[in-house]
C-alpha cells in the first residue's frame, strides 16, 4: 500500500511541475534604456526606452527597415520607486528590466543626489550588475529621443561608446562597490548630444557622447 501511495506521488509530482509564474515574451515590455530626472517640484520622473518588435513584411526583404525600433514612456512621482509604479501604469505590458543596459541621470538629479536612486536599482532583482551610467548634459530624458544615424536606438550607441573606449564606463556594480568605499565618491561619464553641422540632419537626429568624467563624492555631483 505504501508502494503504491508513493508511486501515486512521484506521478502527480511530474505533472504537477511547472512555471506556475512565467510570463511570455509577447507580454513583455523590454526596456533597454533608462533616464532619471529630477523636476522643478521636486519629483522623480524616470524615462524609459522600450524595444519594439520589428515587423516582419510581406516580401522578400525581411524585416521593415523603415519601422522604428524603440518609443519612449514616461513615469513622475515622489520618489523613483513611485515613478516606476507609475510608469508599469502607462505601460500594457509588464516591465522587463533585464535587457536595461543604460542609466542615465540628469545633471540637476546629479547635483541633488542619487543615492536613493542607486540602491534602489541595486536592490532590485530586475536591474543587472553590468549595467552603464551615465550623467547627462541637461535633462536625461532628451538622450533617449535621439536617432542615431548608423544604430538602432541612442541606447545601442551608449552601451557601444562604452564597450569600445577603455576607461569610461561605470557600471552599477562599480557604483555600488564605491559607496562601501571610505571615501564613497566614484566617477561616471559626462554624457551629450554630438552637435552636428550637416544642415540636412535635425538636432536630434545625432550620437550621444562622452565628454568628460565627473566624479560624485558620496554620490552627489557638487558641479564644476
Amino acid at each position: 500500500m505504501k508502494k503504491k501511495l508513493f508511486c501515486i506521488v512521484c506521478f502527480c509530482c511530474t505533472i504537477l511541475t511547472g512555471c506556475w509564474d512565467r510570463v511570455e515574451m509577447q507580454d513583455l515590455a523590454i526596456i533597454t534604456s533608462a533616464a532619471i530626472d529630477v523636476l522643478e517640484d521636486g519629483k522623480t520622473k524616470i524615462s524609459v526606452q522600450l524595444f519594439i518588435p520589428r515587423s516582419i513584411s510581406s516580401g522578400e526583404t525581411g524585416e521593415d527597415v523603415s519601422a522604428a525600433s524603440t518609443f519612449v514612456r514616461e513615469g513622475t512621482g515622489s520618489s523613483l520607486a513611485d515613478a516606476i509604479s507609475i510608469l508599469q501604469n502607462n505601460v500594457p505590458r509588464r516591465l522587463f528590466w533585464g535587457q536595461c543596459k543604460i542609466f542615465i541621470f540628469g545633471e540637476e538629479q546629479a547635483k541633488n543626489g542619487i543615492r536613493k536612486e542607486i540602491d534602489l536599482l541595486a536592490r532590485q532583482s530586475g536591474p543587472r550588475g553590468n549595467s552603464y551610467l551615465y550623467v547627462s548634459k541637461g535633462k536625461a530624458a532628451e538622450i533617449l529621443t535621439l536617432i542615431p544615424p548608423l544604430e538602432r536606438y541612442s541606447g545601442e550607441a551608449l552601451r557601444k561608446l562604452s564597450e569600445d573606449e577603455l576607461g569610461t564606463s561605470t557600471t552599477l556594480k562599480d557604483v555600488d562597490i564605491g559607496l562601501m568605499g571610505e571615501d564613497e565618491s566614484v566617477s561616471m561619464p559626462f554624457i551629450k548630444p554630438l552637435s552636428s553641422k550637416e544642415h540636412s540632419r535635425k538636432p536630434y537626429e545625432t550620437v550621444p557622447i562622452i565628454d568628460g568624467a565627473l566624479c560624485l563624492k558620496k554620490i552627489k555631483w557638487l558641479g564644476p
